[in-house]
């Protein structure tokens, strides 16, 4: 395993593992891995049952995504639910997301609070299929580094494996414009799998 990959793996354990585990009556915590041609990205989801201090009852999310190149992008995110857009069959998640960025060139190093949105479609019921929409945008006052913003946006469908697994494909735009120039980390289809623990 390439000296990145491993460092990389055990980060993302580090942060699963130092997030406080109290019972969740309201959902259940999620892992998703999701790969494409020359990317992967892993994620930790947990809904939050008891809101603490003043943040309204949502979702956190941790990830942690590298590319063949070498770059290799932390990310945390807290959505919640929009429910004055919420529609049949439809919901929307809105919140900030935050990402730290080592890209494999040197001294091109990102960091960059955003606004995210995520919207859900339950497009047929039986068998469940479900249409995804994320886009995250962060502007220039809020990117810091050796970039001026950060575009993440993501389409997939996704589709019960079992009880406990959800497949699902899609494509995935994930760029940051540079202040000469941008690196796109991916513009790809990927694959992937959620696991409910």
């Amino acid at each position: 395993m390439p000296k990145y990959l491993s460092w990389s793996v055990l980060s993302f354990c580090f942060m699963v593992a130092v997030l406080p585990h109290q019972a969740n009556a309201q959902g259940s915590q999620f892992g998703e891995i999701s790969v494409s041609e020359e990317s992967v990205q892993l994620r930790y989801l947990r809904p939050t049952a008891q809101p603490a201090d003043n943040l309204e009852e949502g979702q956190l999310g941790l990830g942690l995504f590298f590319n063949e190149e070498r770059d290799i992008v932390a990310s945390a995110n807290y959505y919640i639910d929009a429910s004055a857009l919420r529609i049949n069959r439809l919901s929307v998640l809105i919140g900030p997301v935050a990402y730290g960025a080592l890209l494999s060139e040197e001294n091109q190093d990102v960091f960059a609070f955003a606004l995210g949105a995520e919207a859900r479609y339950r497009l047929l019921r039986d068998p469940q299929v479900t249409i995804v929409g994320q886009a995250v945008y962060a502007p220039d006052i809020l990117t810091f580094g050796s970039a001026d913003n950060v575009w993440d946006v993501i389409a997939r469908a996704e589709v019960p494996v079992t009880n406990r697994v959800t497949g699902f494909a899609g494509y995935r735009l994930f760029e940051i414009d540079l202040v000469q120039g941008k690196t796109e980390l991916e513009e790809s289809l990927h694959l992937g799998l959620r696991y409910r623990f």
